[in-house]
């Protein structure tokens, strides 16, 4: 099932396969890939949809709630000691009755005062059988009340500043979550690649250097060649055999972590092919700044802990101070039955309602508390401060940090063309030095010199390609806008959430 599903990834996504389980990837292959089928990016989407269903509840606060409470059989056969008004003694009496109850109830919160009012509908039916055997029928058609708590913290409202803000960051922490997937991708990319070249370079050397050993020796035992320069040669292709044998482990730990990063198995035999050019664009450090302040889920973090520093001293005031509930209810009522005569169910929603009112009022007032009112609203206080000062420093290293990334990326194209050129040279050099070594004009240390160099540049201009992309998908992750295309960058969400 896995190799059928790895294939049509591979169909879809259009990578070129060389032959059974051995596949070959550009970077573009990789980074879809990696949306695709990657752990990370399951993660990532499950991280979102959380966070979407959090907003849901938060939502559902604000809107009416619709309760049914149905108690269908309740059941009563006790004895109980009663005073008895008509001899003025105290004795046993049996109760016996079976009762029934549903509740019909809507609540909604109001935001502007925090208060919630409901509107309830029950019918009741209660069935005695004891001495005076009867059935009674009540109903309330409609119940209205308010509740309120007076001077208290309004979370409601609270809420209504907070939460927007917490799920529009959910959203900017799953696009910069791509991003810094995409940043994994290229970092296991190149690393790949490095090893690959690592290992292509060593068996070159390893085989080129018994290549020149076989002529080193006719020369020697023609005279001319010392055995020292044979020597050293010999010493040369050892440790390039060590080379070799080591790039080999390391080729394949990295595309071992490759293959389970993109949940491909591990048979699999995987190699990439490095980008032929780099998209030739500036970026502005001031647009840089802009994006960033306008799309960072940092930024929006920092907004967020202001806003809940300031939430909880209103809410330590509030709880420190004296406290007064109101409640008011009205509505109408009705029963129908008594002692040894049965009602009726169709005579409780007939005219002529009893009304009925209740309304409270409570109050609870601190009276000693030994200062700690006081200390929670100074440290409230405390925090506060410490949000609004945290804040200011962060997003000042914030926009060093993301001035000193626009400059860092702006010279690393230079940095690439600069490593191509090396590298070019480097290889021009050790064809000459390797030409004049087999016409014994150059000895083995400038040969190895020269063959040390070749490599070198070779792995500078890998190290440079990859220092170019991982700089420009970090500053995709600070700004969440793709400079190249110059779009913002964004996700389908309602997509996301259809398909949980």
């Amino acid at each position: 099932m896995i190799k059928y599903i790895t294939l049509l990834i591979l169909f879809y996504f259009r990578i070129h396969i060389l032959a059974q389980n051995e596949l070959v990837l550009t970077l573009d292959d990789a980074l879809q890939l990696t949306k695709a089928q990657s752990l990370q990016a399951l993660v990532n989407k499950y991280e979102f949809i959380k966070s979407y269903w959090d907003y849901r509840v938060y939502k559902a606060d604000y809107l009416p709630s619709i309760t049914l409470k149905v108690d269908p059989v309740e059941y009563y056969n006790y004895s109980s000691f009663v005073y008895n008004s008509i001899n003025g003694n105290y004795s046993y009496s049996r109760t016996q009755y079976l009762s029934s109850e549903s509740v019909v109830a809507i609540t909604q919160n109001i935001v502007a005062t925090g208060g919630s009012l409901t509107l309830n509908s029950d019918i009741y039916r209660l069935q005695n059988f004891g001495d005076y055997s009867y059935i009674q029928f009540s109903s309330a058609p409609y119940t209205i009340g308010y509740s309120q708590e007076l001077f208290g913290f309004n979370s409601l409202k609270w809420e209504k500043k907070i939460q927007p803000l917490e799920y529009e960051k959910a959203k900017k922490d799953y696009i910069a979550s791509t991003e810094e997937m995409n940043y994994l991708t290229i970092e296991k990319f190149f690393n790949l690649a490095l090893a690959e070249l690592q290992l292509s370079m060593s068996e070159f050397n390893y085989h080129k250097t018994d290549t020149l050993i076989q002529i080193a020796e006719k020369k020697y035992l023609l005279g001319t060649k010392n055995k020292d320069e044979l020597i050293d040669l010999k010493l040369s292709q050892n440790n390039t055999f060590i080379q070799w044998q080591e790039a080999k482990l390391k080729l394949r730990k990295y595309k071992n972590d490759f293959l389970t990063f993109l949940m491909f198995p591990k048979e699999t035999d995987i190699k990439v092919i490095l980008p032929k050019s780099i998209p030739a664009f500036q970026i502005d450090a001031d647009h840089v700044f802009q994006y960033a302040m306008e799309n960072n889920p940092d930024v929006l973090e920092q907004r967020i802990s202001i806003l809940e520093a300031k939430r909880d001293l209103v809410e330590t005031k509030a709880e420190n101070r004296f406290k007064a509930d109101m409640s008011v209810y009205y509505g109408l009522s009705k029963d129908d039955g008594e002692f040894g005569i049965n009602g009726k169910l169709s005579n409780v929603y007939k005219s002529d309602f009893d009304k009925y009112q209740t309304a409270s009022f409570n109050v609870i007032i601190p009276v000693l508390n030994w200062g700690e009112g006081k200390g929670n609203i100074q440290v409230a206080k405390y925090r506060q401060t410490i949000a609004e000062l945290s804040s200011q420093q962060a997003l000042q290293e914030f926009e060093l940090n993301i001035t000193t990334k626009a400059m860092e990326f702006n010279i690393q194209r230079e940095k690439v063309e600069s490593a191509f050129y090396s590298d070019s040279l480097a290889n021009e050099s050790y064809s000459l030095t390797t030409a004049r070594f087999k016409m014994g004009q150059e000895d083995v240390l400038k040969f190895v010199s020269s063959q040390k160099a070749k490599d070198n540049a070779e792995e500078e201009y890998i190290s440079a390609l990859f220092d170019f992309w991982k700089s420009y998908y970090e500053i995709r992750k600070l700004t969440l806008f793709d400079f190249e295309n110059n779009i913002r960058l964004d996700a389908d969400f309602d997509k996301i959430i259809k398909e949980q």
